[in-house]
């Protein structure tokens, strides 16, 4: 089998281009209003490129095009940008805003630069079916009325696509590719923080697939760790088995992705198991690292036993010790001063995931910004033990700036990546890195899906 590796260390740049995925698309229906018109395809997949202008501006003057939404919880979101028309008309994709929640020009801008009314809300809440935004047109002047509306309706998950909530033998999420017949299998792991991916379960399964959002911790699972603590890894093989059972999976290779400390679990998994397609690490490392005890407010607890995250047979799995680990301003150096100086060779090679028994294509995603943990460092160090093993698999790493650590489902709030927030990066450059990284997502999945394909 041929090998192919590509390394993209891309800047991450609003505005990259990128085909329509696809997605069940309407016909581009036309606003009302007093005189403007928005051009918009009224109800689109949420993860669909969308072409956005609008025509028969009354004047040369600016105006402000604006978004407004509500998330799952009930908050309340907008967007907005400052543009000048050019013969009464505006090409959002095209045309650079004066001002605005985004500076630089991209169809897709209005629905990443989503911000909350009360701007303490951490994050997006993506627990909804379908995302209604309200786009408007208004005359700079404030409080002017607006030239034109309409809405556009983004289902976050296929109307045709089945969704059940899974209690025994595991717990979790499926959900339905949107046929008549069974599909390829995927696994999405969740991070330390428990948050079921359910999300990009979702948009995975618009594609043509059959997604496990998997649980493996949560305090309110009596089956399952409270924390990331000792997990035992036969639960995942477990999982993986279950996938591959049910009739509304075929018999392809099951693949695998993880999300931060549930990418690590994926690549982990891959080794584990023969009939994998592919394995997707957003965000994570090619070590098995210490256990995390997260508090209320999303921080480290003081009392994280120094063990592992991982067990198998009841023993904790080799990890680096939390003891030696300095928290610093700079993540990067903090994290290179843990492994580099502060670990011995013996246990850094003991905990690293052994990627020669992966027989499958992975792709590694990495943010050059990332404010949880340095996963461009980590994955780089991945992405040299494959290039020194010769791996016989095709694998890419791809690693995006100004991105912060929550690079997932595009043309979605970014809004916890805003500067300050908790994931580091910039809402702009971790919009971009979902856009460019999302295809090739679902390519990595079909490919791998079907080895005879690759």
């Amino acid at each position: 089998m041929p090998r192919t590796h590509r390394r993209g260390y891309l800047k991450a740049v609003v505005g990259g281009g990128i085909s329509s995925l696809a997605g069940c698309v309407d016909s581009v229906g036309e606003s009302s209003g007093n005189t403007a018109t928005i051009h918009v395809p009224q109800r689109t997949l949420v993860d669909t490129r969308l072409d956005i202008s609008v025509t028969d501006v009354p004047s040369e003057t600016a105006v402000w095009v604006e978004a407004h939404t509500e998330d799952g919880a009930g908050k309340r979101w907008f967007s907005r940008s400052l543009f000048e028309p050019t013969n009464g008309r505006i090409d959002l994709q095209s045309a650079d805003p004066i001002q605005g929640t985004y500076r630089e020009s991209d169809g897709m801008g209005l629905f990443w630069s989503l911000q909350p009314d009360d701007l303490k809300t951490r994050s997006y809440d993506t627990n909804q079916q379908t995302q209604s935004v309200q786009l408007r047109v208004r005359p700079e002047t404030p409080d002017a009325t607006p030239l034109a509306e309409t809405t556009v309706t983004r289902p976050l998950v296929h109307p045709s696509s089945k969704e059940t909530d899974i209690e025994k033998p595991i717990v979790g999420t499926l959900v339905e590719a949107p046929n008549d017949g069974p599909a390829p299998g995927v696994i999405l792991f969740h991070g330390s923080a428990g948050n079921r991916p359910i999300a990009p379960a979702r948009a995975l399964a618009s594609h043509g697939f059959t997604v496990l959002a998997l649980q493996y911790v949560s305090s309110e699972h009596d089956s399952l760790p409270d924390n990331l603590v000792e997990v035992p890894i036969e639960y995942a093989d477990q999982a993986v088995r279950w996938l591959a059972e049910q009739a509304v999976t075929t018999d392809d290779p099951i693949c695998l992705g993880g999300f931060s400390r549930g990418g690590e679990l994926a690549l982990l998994m891959g080794s584990r198991h023969e009939n994998i397609g592919a394995v997707v690490n957003w965000v994570g490392s090619g070590l098995l690292f210490n256990a995390v005890v997260l508090t209320d407010d999303s921080t480290v607890s003081p009392d994280t036993p120094d063990t592992s995250a991982w067990s198998l047979d009841g023993e904790p799995l080799a990890h680096p010790s939390g003891e030696d680990f300095e928290p610093r301003a700079d993540v990067l150096d903090a994290y290179q001063t843990w492994l580099e100086e502060e670990t011995t060779d013996e246990t850094l090679e003991r905990a690293e995931i052994p990627l020669s028994e992966i027989e499958a294509p992975i792709l590694l995603l990495s943010a050059g910004s990332d404010g949880v943990w340095p996963s461009r460092y980590l994955l780089t160090r991945t992405e040299r033990r494959l290039e020194a093993l010769d791996y016989g698999y095709r694998f890419e790493h791809h690693s995006y700036d100004g991105a912060g650590h929550g690079i997932s489902v595009p043309y979605l709030p970014s809004w916890k990546n805003r500067p300050g927030g908790p994931f580091g990066g910039t809402i702009a450059g971790t919009a971009a890195a979902e856009a460019d990284s999302w295809p090739r997502v679902i390519e990595f999945f079909n490919v791998g899906s079907n080895k005879r394909n690759q």
